[in-house]
């Protein structure tokens, strides 16, 4: 698990003991190192959703909490057999329709069928 909020971490720590739940650098996206993990079955994960959310300025790929850049390249490390990232509904809107299919391009270069 790779969680950098303090308080989910040990909320997942409390309930899942037996979870693996990273800290410190490990626990950041953006440094950690997915090649240990290649093979896995699932890569699962939520991003950051203020740079789609309809709330926030929706400033997509510009903005810095924008991760997707980060899970392609821990995609790219591991080499899971399935990937699943959730993100707002704000997400699907015209706005983003680029940036979506740039993420799906990527995506289909390393293999995978996108929906």
């Amino acid at each position: 698990m790779v969680e950098n909020d303090g308080h989910c971490r040990n909320t997942l720590i409390l309930n899942r003991p037996e979870w693996n739940v990273l800290e410190g650098t490990q626990a950041d996206l953006q440094f950690f190192d997915g090649r240990p993990f290649k093979g896995i079955d699932l890569l699962a994960g939520g991003l950051p959703c203020p740079p789609f959310s309809v709330a926030g300025k929706q400033l997509g790929k510009a903005d810095e909490r924008n991760l997707f850049p980060d899970a392609l390249r821990v995609v790219d490390e591991t080499r899971p057999k399935a990937i699943m990232i959730e993100n707002v509904r704000g997400f699907l809107g015209a706005v983003f329709a680029d940036y979506r299919q740039q993420l799906k391009r990527q995506l289909a270069k390393l293999g995978y069928e996108t929906d």
